[in-house]
């Protein structure tokens, strides 16, 4: 269990899948995304994180517990 809470998250150690790629633009052609988002849901310990720039909405279909944290880039896609 996590000792001490943070500012990430108070219960769970989060761990990011998304620091080379865009996990939701992945999403649109594997199913490696909803398999790491279902692994996760049966962590007891842990939550995933992934920033993107691209709305999914079928990630609205996967059903993640509460183990899942999605943060979109609000950048401006002319600077990024």
């Amino acid at each position: 269990m996590k000792p001490i809470p943070d500012l990430i998250d108070p219960d769970y150690w989060v761990y990011e899948i998304g620091e080379n790629d865009d996990c939701s633009v992945d999403a649109t052609i594997c199913n490696n995304v909803k398999d790491l988002i279902t692994l996760f849901t049966k962590l007891p310990n842990a939550k995933v994180t992934f920033a993107t720039k691209f709305v999914n909405k079928e990630l609205l279909n996967y059903n993640p517990k509460g183990k899942t944290r999605i943060r979109f880039s609000l950048m401006p896609g002319h600077i990024s």
